[in-house]
């Protein structure tokens, strides 16, 4: 079963369809794949956008604002074939990589994968590892599955650690999830404590603020000692 989504945006029409097919081929051992020009169906949540010239009538340029808008965390790939803009507008613009078709296919997949593991690594505590391409975390040596929500959470909270996540932010990144459904997010959370073991109290819970990753050494307590009449001292 596929681990990911890899979203190729583009117009449903032009030559950028065939453009859009050769991509599709080339990726979809990557992950699942979804065709979307972003006007009758946007997907809900994806780890990588591939942009074909922009879609409609918007430009290259601006379809940067839109993916990081939708999907803030996704790594962001913008393939130029008519477009007259530069590299350096392109990049300026928001994406994190730029190419001018024809580039063989296998050399954007082969990007994807790159950009993904740089995102994994980045994601990772001394403690803890993520594995995006399968789904997994390592916890101290010790490997464990999660299922595609659970790594939605865990990831973010990774990506904004020391910060206050709130349960909306957690559910704008979990497919699937109904909107305001925040029982389906402490259920993540519940799990993903178990499956860390020993740093399940990283995972931090306030009522009104949210939920906050700890990536502080933890701090070594001192054993309370007792006097023979029972006294703490």
């Amino acid at each position: 079963m596929s681990k990911i989504t890899i979203v190729i945006a583009s117009p449903r029409s032009g030559t950028s369809v065939e453009i859009v097919a050769q991509i599709q081929d080339a990726v979809q051992r990557i992950g699942s794949v979804v065709i979307s020009d972003f006007e009758d169906a946007r997907p809900r949540h994806a780890e990588a956008i591939v942009v074909v010239d922009g879609w409609g009538s918007t430009l290259l340029l601006r379809t940067a604002e839109h993916c990081q808008r939708y999907f803030e965390s996704a790594v962001l790939l913008a393939i130029m074939n008519e477009s007259s803009c530069t590299v350096s507008e392109v990049l300026d613009s928001g994406f994190d990589h730029c190419a001018r078709w024809p580039i063989p296919p296998v050399e954007v997949a082969a990007w994807l994968r790159a950009a993904l593991r740089r995102i994994d690594k980045s994601h990772n505590v001394a403690e803890i590892r993520l594995d995006a391409l399968n789904l997994r975390v390592q916890c101290r040596g010790v490997e464990a599955s999660l299922t595609r929500g659970q790594f939605g959470v865990l990831s973010e909270l990774l990506r904004q650690p020391q910060r206050w996540v709130t349960s909306k932010e957690l559910l704008a990144v979990n497919p699937g999830v109904r909107a305001h459904d925040t029982t389906q997010i402490r259920n993540h959370i519940l799990a993903l404590r178990r499956k860390l073991g020993t740093e399940a109290w990283r995972i931090r819970w306030h009522r009104s603020l949210g939920y906050f990753f700890d990536v502080s050494q933890p701090t070594a307590i001192a054993p309370v000692v007792r006097t023979k009449r029972g006294q703490k001292r």
